[in-house]
C-alpha cells in the first residue's frame, strides 16, 4: 500500500504544463499513469466529476492508469465501467471477430485505504513464470506463493456473546454482571440489549472497567446506558478479521464460479489443491458462540427481500418502467425474474 501512495504522490506532482495534452504526455510517458489533474481541476464535486468523465473518454481510447487523490475521490465515487468489447462488424450484425477494448485502472487514495478499481473485463492479473537458470534450484524446503497476505491480530479485534446475569437500570457507571469476563476489555465497544435476548432496544456501550464482585461471586463490566436491561439480555460484539474477503453480485443470467483453480500437473509431486492448517490454543468458542473451529464453512440462503415498487410511468418504446423513489430492494433485481403487478384493480 505504501508503494501505491508513493506512486500517487509522485504522479500528483506532475500537472500538465501549458499546451500539453494527455495524448502528448502519453507519448512521453509510456507507463500510461495519469493523475486526475491531467484532465482538469478537481477542487469541487462538479469539477472532479467532469475531470473523471474526461479522463474516461481519453483513456478509453488508449488505456492506462488513472490516479484519484484523497480530496477528489470522495467527490467522484467512481464506478469503473468504461471498458467495452469491440465487435466486427458492430452490432446488430452477426459478429465475426471480437476483442476487449483498452482497459482503464482507477486508483483512489482515501484517508483510510487505497482502492484499485480494475478493468471489469480483464480484472487484476498477477503472473509468474518460475524458470531459474540451469544448474540451480530453490533452497531448502521453501514456500514461494504468487501472492502472500499477512495479518497480525494483536489487539482490538475481540468477539463476545453472552447473557446478562442480573437486571441493570439506566444511568452512568452501571455494573453489568456477566457469566464470564473473558473476551471483555476496557475501551471495548459492546451492544447491550434491553432484553430479553435481542429484544428491548440496544445500547452501544463503551466498557469503562471490568471487575469481580466477591459478595455476588460474579464478574462485571462498567459502562453507561440509556436503557433498562433485564436478566437474560444479550451482550455481544463480533469482529471478522480474515485474510481475504470476496463479494460478487449477479443481476444477469449466467453460469459462473467464484473460485477457479486449474492445476496442470505434468511432473511428479504431492499436490494440495486446497490446503488448510488450523493451529489453535485455548477454546475454539468465543464465549457463547456456536461456530467452533471450522476449516470450511458454507451458508446457503434463499432470499425473500425481493424488489417492491410503485410504477409512475411506462415507456413502451424503450421497454422501461419508471418507479417511485420509495422503491425497496432495488439491488436485488435480476434481468429475467418476472415483475408481478400487484395492483388489485388489474
Amino acid at each position: 500500500m505504501k508503494r501505491w501512495i508513493a506512486v500517487v504522490a509522485a504522479a500528483l506532482a506532475m500537472p500538465l504544463v501549458a499546451g500539453e495534452t494527455p495524448e502528448k504526455r502519453e507519448l512521453e510517458n509510456p507507463s500510461g499513469v495519469h493523475p486526475l489533474s491531467d484532465f482538469g481541476p478537481s477542487g469541487t464535486p462538479k469539477e472532479a466529476k467532469a475531470a473523471f468523465e474526461k479522463a474516461v473518454e481519453a483513456l478509453g481510447k488508449t488505456g492506462g492508469m488513472l490516479l484519484i487523490p484523497t480530496a477528489a475521490a470522495r467527490h467522484v465515487l467512481a464506478e469503473n465501467t468504461s471498458q467495452v468489447v469491440e465487435r466486427t462488424p458492430p452490432p446488430p450484425a452477426p459478429s465475426t471477430t471480437w476483442h476487449d477494448g483498452p482497459g482503464i485502472t482507477v486508483v483512489e487514495v482515501g484517508k483510510t485505504n487505497v482502492t484499485v478499481r480494475v478493468p471489469p473485463l480483464d480484472g487484476l492479473r498477477l503472473s509468474r513464470t518460475l524458470r531459474m537458470p540451469p544448474g540451480t534450484s530453490l533452497p531448502h524446503w521453501s514456500t514461494n506463493p504468487v501472492l502472500s497476505l499477512e495479518s497480525n491480530l494483536v489487539y482490538g479485534a475481540i468477539s463476545y456473546l453472552d447473557w446478562l446475569q442480573a437486571p441493570v437500570q439506566r444511568g452512568a457507571d452501571r455494573r453489568f454482571y456477566v457469566a464470564t469476563i473473558r473476551g471483555i476489555r476496557p475501551g471495548q465497544f459492546l451492544n447491550v440489549h434491553g432484553g430479553p435476548g435481542y429484544g428491548g432496544g440496544v445500547a452501544r456501550a463503551c466498557v469503562k472497567a471490568v471487575g469481580y464482585d466477591r459478595e455476588r461471586r460474579m464478574h462485571y463490566f462498567v459502562a453507561d446506558t440509556t436503557l433498562d436491561h433485564v436478566a437474560g439480555a444479550i451482550v455481544h460484539n463480533k469482529n471478522n478479521t480474515g485474510l481475504l474477503s470476496m463479494a460478487q453480485t449477479s443481476h444477469n443470467d449466467n453460469q459462473t464460479y467464484d473460485v477457479r483453480v486449474i492445476r496442470n500437473q505434468y511432473a511428479h509431486g504431492d499436490t494440495y489443491v486446497y490446503y488448510c492448517d488450523f493451529n489453535y490454543m485455548s477454546n475454539v468458542h468465543s464465549t457463547a458462540g456456536d461456530e467452533n473451529g471450522n476449516c470450511y464453512a458454507a451458508f446457503i440462503r434463499s432470499l425473500s427481500n425481493n424488489f417492491r415498487g410503485t410504477v409512475e410511468a411506462v415507456d413502451w418504446a424503450k421497454q422501461q418502467l419508471k418507479f417511485a423513489p420509495n422503491a425497496k430492494n432495488v439491488e436485488t433485481l435480476g434481468d429475467s425474474r418476472p415483475l408481478i403487478n400487484r395492483n388489485p384493480k388489474k
